[in-house]
This record gives structure tokens, sequence and C-alpha cells, in this order.
């Protein structure tokens, strides 16, 4: 019996002070929230608005419109064989869409030596980088991307890249390139304006000819202009949209070392106290 006494009584100890350390120890840290953004075609008119959605309850859907357009696809990544893989740098900063993710991209074609637009209006003002804005396969054309904020003033440029890094890339020249690649490794110039910004291609037949961009500030609407560069012939490009939820930070439990200590301490005293209790009860 005095032995049962004496677990007992390091048991409660024990659990009382788990119970005082867990209030002050840090919980898990919360992760991250991707969503990549899903075309949707409501009406057969190139000219009618459309949908783009994120998947979740902490994102931005929208409606888009192109115009001046020869057509436009809705393709999805797996059957076109267009994607972006995690070593692309919008798939490191977002992640990746592909291969076999079921995500989708628009296509927009430009007649031969003319422009279309697409213009994209959130539901509301999407938080400062949040959004991840790719154009793919700029060869022979080149794009310029303008937008508004929160306030419906007009971006920057400088707020359109953001936080993006390596701008110009192909996602063509990976580890395991997308099926659609045919080798080819050239990416697209970039240039900056006072409220836009620009990606040129620099050679035919790149489809992995990529620019993306990470605002830095809130975006009500995008514009984008494409330009077809040839003349005798059509050209497209591939416009991708992808936003990222990341929670506040969790707020300071106050917990230190030396107060876990402290506590620790504390029980170890209790424990032995409470041996020694027993110790004299056997004699």
């Amino acid at each position: 019996m005095t032995i049962r006494k004496t677990f007992t009584l390091a048991g409660i100890i024990a659990a009382s002070s788990a119970l005082a350390l867990a209030p002050l120890l840090p919980a898990a840290a919360a992760t991250d929230d991707v969503a990549w953004g899903s075309w949707g075609a409501v009406g057969p008119s190139s000219l009618s608005a459309e949908t783009v959605t994120f998947t979740g309850t902490n994102f931005v859907n929208g409606t888009w419109a192109v115009t001046g357009a020869a057509g436009y696809e809705i393709l999805d990544t797996t059957t076109a064989g267009e994607y972006f893989t995690a070593e692309t740098p919008i798939g490191t900063a977002f992640s990746a869409n592909g291969p076999d993710l079921g995500a989708n991209f628009l296509k927009v074609t430009m007649p031969a030596g003319g422009q279309s637009t697409l213009t994209v209006t959130f539901d509301a003002a999407v938080p400062a980088d949040q959004l991840g804005i790719a154009v793919s396969d700029i060869d022979t054309d080149h794009v310029s991307i303008s937008g508004t904020d929160a306030n419906d003033g007009a971006l920057t440029g400088a707020q359109i890249n953001g936080s993006a890094t390596t701008q110009g890339f192909n996602f063509c020249a990976v580890t395991d390139p997308p099926s659609a690649c045919g080798g080819d490794t050239d990416t697209p110039s970039l240039s900056t304006g006072a409220t836009d910004v620009t990606a040129t291609g620099t050679s035919a037949g790149t489809d992995g000819s990529s620019a993306w961009f990470r605002p830095n500030t809130t975006v009500k609407s995008l514009s984008f202009t494409f330009f077809n560069d040839d003349s005798g012939n059509t050209s497209s490009e591939r416009v991708w949209l992808v936003q990222k939820y990341t929670p506040a930070p969790l707020p300071n439990t106050g917990v230190n070392g030396g107060l876990v200590a402290g506590i620790a301490g504390l029980s170890i005293a209790l424990i032995a106290a409470g041996g020694l209790i027993v110790a004299r009860r056997r004699a």
C-alpha cells in the first residue's frame, strides 16, 4: 500500500505539471493554403464574361473577358502537357500545378500582327502578396500587364512585379520537363514601366518561355494586352493565376526557458518530498 501511494503522488504531480505547462507551450505553426485558378467558360462568345475560381475559403474569385482575340481555349495541364513544376520560380513560391493535378489555364490567340486583351476583375481586392500571375508561350509576341488596387488606383509596374524573383524563366528547363517541351530554354525579356510590366519573347516556338509576377499590394483587377509581333501568322499565350493564403502569425505565448525549467524543478522537488514522506512512514 505504501508503494502504491508513492506512485499515485508522483503521477498527480506529473499530471499537474503537464497541465501547468500546456498553456505556455507554443501551438503548432499554421500552414499556408494554395489554390491555382480554375478558368470556367459559361458562354459561347469570346466577348462574354467568364469565371476564374480558387478552391478554398480564403481566396478571392473573379470574372474575366477577352476582346479582340482570334479565339481562346481553356486547357488542362495533363492534356496539354504544360505546367509548372516545383523547380520553376512560381512553383517554388506557390506550388507545382502538374503533372496530373487537374489544373487548367487560359490560352488566348492573337490575330496575325494584331492584339488581344484579357481583363480579370476580382470579386474583392486580393490581399498583397497573395496573388501569383504567370504568362507562358511568350515567343513571337509580347504582353503588357496593368491593374488596379482596392481603391481603384492604378498599380505601378514595381507593385505588379512585387516580390517575384527570377521573373523570366522557361518551364521546360527542369529535371523532368512537361511533355509539351521540345528542349527549348529561351526566356523572355522583361521591362518595368510606370504603370505596367512587359514581357517580350526572344525566339519562336518556345512553349516554356514564361514570366511571373507577385504583386506586393492589393489587386482588384488586371489587364493583359497581348501583341502578336508576327504579321504572317496567328500567335497565342497562356495565362495562369494562383493564390497563396498565409495565416496571421500565432500569438506569442510568453513561454521562456527559465519558467519551464522552474516548473520542472518544482515537480522533481515535490516528487522527492513525496518519497521522503513515504520513507518516514516506513520507519
